[in-house]
């Protein structure tokens, strides 16, 4: 449960500088919008992003049960998906306190689309490179969309089955990103199934630098 208390201390945090520092830094906690599992996928000419928000009536166990739901924006890369999310909200984007990224089995295939996503990672500090990452047996979006049914978010839920159950295999964003200069070393990546009552953990998939190996299947 260490990253519920954490998250919680964080959001404590937060609310003592409105108190210290006033409105300038209450409208700053106001205008943003924590990102705690990001899905990403191939779509065609480029990608489906889910972006998966925290409960915070589960993580600090009173207030209002505030939780905004999970959504899936189309863009053309990153960046194009960000300023839609812009476009439709009165809140930024948050990576600060990002739990998870899931990447589309289809989306692994293709070094090209993954190259351009981790190298604009890499390119912004704002994703710290300890978030750990995981394989959609499908599309990330499903896997995100189970935001909805478990308690906090999916984000914390994924990091703490990872922790708790398959601490050996937790491969980070770090990981790929150095991949990207090690293309011929392999590499296991963690495989999530979505299911009716939450996400399952099937196993794992090997991956050479940051791609998965779909040309040995």
């Amino acid at each position: 449960m260490k990253w519920v208390k954490w998250t919680a201390l964080l959001i404590a945090v937060a609310a003592g500088m409105v108190f210290l520092g006033g409105c300038k830094n209450y409208a700053q906690i106001e205008d943003r919008n924590y990102v705690m599992c990001m899905g990403i996928d191939e779509a065609e000419g480029g990608l489906y992003v889910s972006y998966g928000f925290p409960d915070l009536k589960a993580l600090t166990g009173s207030g209002d049960n505030i939780h905004y739901p999970s959504v899936t924006l189309l863009g053309e890369n990153l960046e194009a998906v960000e300023a839609a999310f812009a476009a439709g909200s009165s809140r930024r984007l948050d990576y600060g306190q990002l739990q998870m990224i899931v990447f589309g089995r289809d989306l692994m295939s293709q070094p090209g689309k993954m190259k351009e996503i981790l190298e604009y990672i890499r390119q912004h500090q704002e994703f710290t490179r300890t978030v750990l990452v995981c394989m959609a047996d499908g599309a990330a979006r499903d896997i995100v969309a189970l935001d909805d049914i478990v308690n906090g978010s999916i984000g914390i839920y994924l990091r703490q089955m990872f922790e708790n159950n398959f601490s050996g295999n937790c491969l980070t964003i770090g990981d790929l990103v150095i991949g990207l200069s090690l293309e011929e070393e392999y590499q296991e990546i963690t495989v999530v199934s979505p299911e009716s009552l939450g996400p399952r953990i099937t196993g794992s998939e090997k991956i050479r630098g940051y791609v998965w190996l779909l040309c040995e299947k």
